[in-house]
């Protein structure tokens, strides 16, 4: 079967490929490759339901809105908050409420005698919340507007009209062409594609089993367990154990139990990951029936229906046992000069040099983007920032293909750890992967995390892992600080938020002393992060995953320090932004400490990955696999960015930088930098002016600059079907905590 490389839907290969089961598709194929097929591109078959609700659930539904009954709130539920609005703020304390609400209409039973107000009431026997901003409702957060001081209830149950759309939000529900829909779904930081109802839940596929095939899933309940009455739901945090089925039904036979597992209340929010073989029945094209049980004793119109999980099931032929493992690792805003290897002489990066020793190190590696969004999706499918689009909220096209699919596609078992930000599922980066886990927090923990699951899944795997522990705010801990922090008496805290203080809008630069002190927690961070890199490498090692592993050591932009006017990244497409290292290390391929100085692109990382993997690089891909010599065909780095970190009048507009051999010449919104002393094109040539301070460009110059840069902007132009990204408040409040909210506006 060919690969997702190619887009085609699963369920249109399975009728062209019935014919060539034993040899493949053709095309784009590579010998030995395994056979993978995603389950939910199938047609599905709803067993037994004309939906995947339940009639009294789907009853419930059938309106615009739905009344959430007795929903509990008891001491734990309340938080103390400051109301800011008004002529008097004051504190006041707010509870959490499991749906939006859609209308200021509360009913509650506080242990007290029926109160009634203004607002719709459901029926006479109702008991309405007062009126009097005693208690408010605004979207989730129910407000006490009471003092602080006074103790929460202790216990206060609440109903409270939702639109019944926010229900469906949760589960999956049935498109009009009677297809089921699916959701990214995130457990525990966990972001699997996946399939929700209310039980019982009985799914089926037809599917085409390869030799040596693995069915590979992901199951999960929810916490919360609803049940109808009427326009109505209640719900509880879930209490009965529910049973996970997978069956096999093939012509002429009993359908077959092939795995089965009973998900406790404990295991709720959680991913539980399966791989089971199917083997016995290669070369047949079978259902696949994947089916979730309610309990006996809670059965008919009205019972508890717990919320099944079902995320991505994959089939995939057993994969070939030469096939190296990946680990890539970003180093967000790591910038190529801080290391050792590259010749910083304050450097305390042991483990990074120790591994450039054993690899390669690429002494000119280039980003295509001076931020963490564009350059990210750049290196996940080796595309320009001009192509894929994503420069403030958008997601990645469906027609963009990622290394992750083309690595599951070949079998691999993927996950990727991230620190969130713009690295998330969100913007579609989870594409691929069989989890997804991304979230703020230490690279200790990252690491960590990365670790665990690496000692759990089976070989081969990939596995991405992403860092922000040098991006700013600069806090390195004891004793980093204090090796490489220098004495300092001026007035910057000990934790530093450099978008704090307006230097990237082109005020007045800190002096010289402040200067070397910002410089100072930066290395501090980087000897941290590079003690902790060093730790999972040497865990690695340990396990005997070191020589059988690619190793890809990189970070995805750099930073300024106050070369040009300003500090932080994505506002300019100098050299301190753009340059970034990048270390390889596969024996028997990149080892051997030699250092390759001819300039290469992070658009070159996943097509190196592809073939080392032995996997088919897919047509849309521009990047070339890196090599330890030049190709001889000195192609120029191209970088297109739109602007984002500029007033809103000035963003999405186009920055460019070309680079042919040692002369660079780059070319952004005046706006963009309006501190910049090199204001519109300037051409460097980096070999004389590694610095980029002597603009060489004349009027000539500039009009043939110019034209190359229309003719790749008009080469490399937008794909189609770029969405937009969804973000909720904690991602903003994320992207807020990183210093990517408010910069430039």
């Amino acid at each position: 079967m060919a690969s997702r490389s190619h887009r085609t839907p699963c369920g249109a290969l399975l009728a062209a490929c019935l014919p060539l089961l034993a040899h493949g598709c053709g095309g784009d194929s590579v010998a030995g490759a395994p056979l993978t097929a995603r389950v939910f591109d199938a047609p599905a078959v709803l067993v037994g339901e004309v939906s995947p609700w339940p009639a009294d659930v789907h009853q419930a539904l059938a309106g615009e809105r739905v009344w959430i009954l007795k929903e509990s709130l008891g001491p734990q539920a309340w938080r103390v908050a400051r109301d800011e609005w008004g002529d008097n703020p004051r504190e006041l304390l707010v509870a959490r409420l499991l749906f939006p609400a859609v209308e200021p209409d509360l009913f509650y039973d506080a242990g007290n005698s029926p109160k009634r107000g203004a607002g719709r009431e459901r029926g006479t026997d109702e008991r309405a919340l007062p009126t009097d901003e005693e208690l408010l409702i605004r979207h989730r957060d129910l407000r006490m507007q009471f003092p602080a001081s006074r103790r929460p209830p202790e216990h206060l149950t609440v109903d409270y009209p939702t639109a019944s759309s926010q229900i469906a939000e949760m589960l999956s529900t049935i498109d009009p062409w009677g297809a089921l829909v699916y959701r990214e779904r995130r457990l525990r930081s966990i972001t699997r594609r996946a399939v929700v109802a209310p039980t019982p839940l009985d799914i089926s596929y037809e599917v085409h089993v390869p030799p040596g095939a693995l069915l590979k899933v992901d199951v999960a309940m929810l916490r919360i367990q609803l049940r109808a009455e009427g326009d109505a739901l209640r719900h509880r945090i879930v209490e009965t154990a529910h049973t996970f089925q997978v069956f096999v039904e093939s012509e002429g036979a009993d359908p077959a139990l092939v795995w089965e597992k009973e998900l406790l209340p404990k295991d709720a929010e959680r991913y539980l990951p399966v791989t089971v073989s199917l083997d016995e029945f290669a070369g047949e094209v079978v259902r696949l029936r994947m089916r979730t049980n309610q309990p006996e004793e809670e059965s008919g119109p009205g019972a508890w229906r717990a919320l099944a999980v079902w995320g991505e099931p994959i089939i995939t032929s057993e994969v070939r046992p030469d096939l190296p493992n990946v680990v890539l690792v970003v180093l967000d805003t790591l910038r190529a000069d801080r290391l050792g290897c590259y010749g910083h002489e304050r450097a305390q990066t042991p483990n990074l040099d120790a591994l450039a020793g054993r690899g390669v190190r690429f002494a000119d590696a280039s980003s295509v983007a001076t931020w963490t969004l564009p350059s990210h999706a750049s290196m996940f499918t080796s595309t320009y920032p001009s192509q894929h689009g994503l420069w403030k909220d958008q997601r990645l096209s469906e027609d963009a293909v990622t290394i992750a699919e083309v690595l599951s596609d070949r079998g691999y078992h993927t996950a990727a750890f991230a620190e969130s930000g713009f690295v998330t599922s969100a913007y579609g980066f989870a594409r691929g992967f069989d989890g997804f886990d991304s979230q703020m927090r230490d690279c200790s923990e990252t690491f960590e995390l990365a670790r665990r699951w690496i000692d759990d899944t089976r070989e081969p795997f990939f596995a991405f892992v992403q860092t922000y522990q040098v991006h700013s705010p600069y806090d390195p801990p004891q004793p980093f600080r204090e090796r490489l922090v220098r004495p300092y008496s001026g007035e910057l805290p000990e934790r530093l938020e450099v978008t704090d203080y307006g230097w990237t809008s082109g005020t007045a630069p800190p002096s010289p002393e402040d200067v070397r002190y910002i410089s100072d927690l930066y290395d501090a961070e980087v000897s941290y992060l590079d003690a902790q890199l060093g730790e999972f490498l040497s865990h690695l090692e340990e396990r005997g995953y070191g020589r059988k592993t690619l190793f890809v050591i990189t970070s995805d932009h750099g930073e300024e320090f106050f070369e040009h006017g300003s500090v932080s990244h994505g506002m300019s497409l100098y050299e301190e932004q753009l340059a970034v290292p990048l270390i390889v290390y596969q024996a028997g391929r990149f080892e051997g400490g030699h250092v390759a100085e001819h300039p290469v692109h992070l658009l070159d990382l996943a097509p190196t990955i592809a073939l080392a993997a032995d996997a088919p690089r897919p047509a849309s891909w521009e990047g070339a696999p890196l090599s330890l010599e030049a190709s001889g065909d000195d192609r120029p780095l191209f970088v297109p960015m739109l602007t984002f970190f500029t007033n809103d009048a000035w963003r999405g507009q186009p920055a460019s930088a070309l680079r042919s051999g040692d002369l660079k010449y780059i070319d952004y919104p005046p706006q963009q930098r309006h501190h910049d002393v090199h204001q519109g094109p300037a051409l460097f040539d980096l070999s004389l002016d590694p610095h980029e301070t002597r603009n060489l460009l004349d009027e000539e110059d500039g009009e043939e600059w110019a034209r190359r840069v229309r003719e790749y902007w008009q080469r490399y132009a937008p794909q189609s079907g770029i969405d937009t990204a969804d973000l909720d408040q904690a991602a903003l409040e994320e992207l807020r905590n990183l210093g990517y909210i408010g910069v430039g506006d």
